[in-house]
């Protein structure tokens, strides 16, 4: 609030993003640099706007996954017992369960969510630990983002026995959101914050995020990070980044169903 001394709130989901514009903290953003990136990935309030995108996946062992799901709806068959990693204190995974409750309701969100637990997931605190765990036989399957993939790879120097894959299209599983930022209403130097914001828009800056971190450029939609689809390729649900921002019900959610 007034006593940040922070002038850019930069965040890893858009979720996140809405809660701080909700509360009134987020100053407005100039034309210029709102119109940078397509209305889908900045706010309707034109107080943050998207950075980079990042598709929700499951990562799985080819070795052991011989019939992939096809929906979300697929991890709550018997079949994937003790198999699936989820987590559930990560903002992404958060964000993926308030798309859940945007799209199905709470009440249909609550019933995947006593599914899913009812199969005995391991739980983790970040992607990167699903993608370990499925590469060192420990579960079968876990819901990431995308490029983790490579992540893990480049710290372990060496190919992972992982691969990654979409559901089918339109499926919540394939739900694509975003890194962003805004500037404070606080902040003292919103000129600074705003050129920083500008320059991680700038080409230069977004094909480094697409080649150094495999994420998506929401300025450059053609650029695709290694064998992933471009952008405008991927069959992501009909989901408003916008109303992603309810993190509180969400949580709440997730306690009342055990999982965090």
């Amino acid at each position: 609030g007034e006593n940040s001394p922070a002038d850019l709130f930069l965040s890893q989901d858009a979720g996140s993003l809405g809660a701080v514009s909700a509360a009134g903290l987020l100053a407005k953003l100039s034309d210029a640099t709102l119109g940078k990136v397509s209305t889908e990935y900045r706010s309707p309030s034109q107080d943050w706007v998207g950075i980079t995108g990042r598709a929700r996946v499951f990562v799985y062992s080819p070795d052991r996954v011989s019939e992939k799901p096809t929906s979300i709806d697929d991890l709550l068959d018997s079949s994937w017992n003790q198999r699936i990693g989820i987590a559930p204190t990560n903002a992404s995974f958060q964000a993926f369960i308030s798309a859940l409750i945007q799209v199905r309701g709470e009440a249909a969100a609550e019933t995947w969510l006593n599914g899913v637990k009812a199969n005995n997931p391991k739980f983790y605190e970040k992607n990167s630990q699903i993608v370990e765990a499925v590469d060192a036989g420990q579960i079968d399957l876990g819901l990431t983002n995308h490029y983790y993939l490579w992540e893990v790879a480049e710290d372990l120097g060496r190919d992972i026995n992982a691969a990654i894959d979409f559901f089918a299209p339109g499926d919540l599983g394939n739900l694509v959101n975003v890194s962003g930022a805004g500037v404070l209403n606080t902040s003292k130097n919103k000129d600074g914050a705003t050129a920083l914001i500008d320059f991680l828009l700038s080409d230069g800056t977004q094909k480094g995020f697409v080649e150094d971190t495999h994420e998506y450029s929401l300025l450059l939609p053609d650029l695709a990070p290694g064998y992933m689809p471009k952008l405008s390729e991927i069959r992501s649900p009909a989901v408003d980044l916008s109303t992603l921002s309810d993190l509180r019900r969400t949580q709440q959610l997730l306690i009342k169903v055990g999982l965090i």
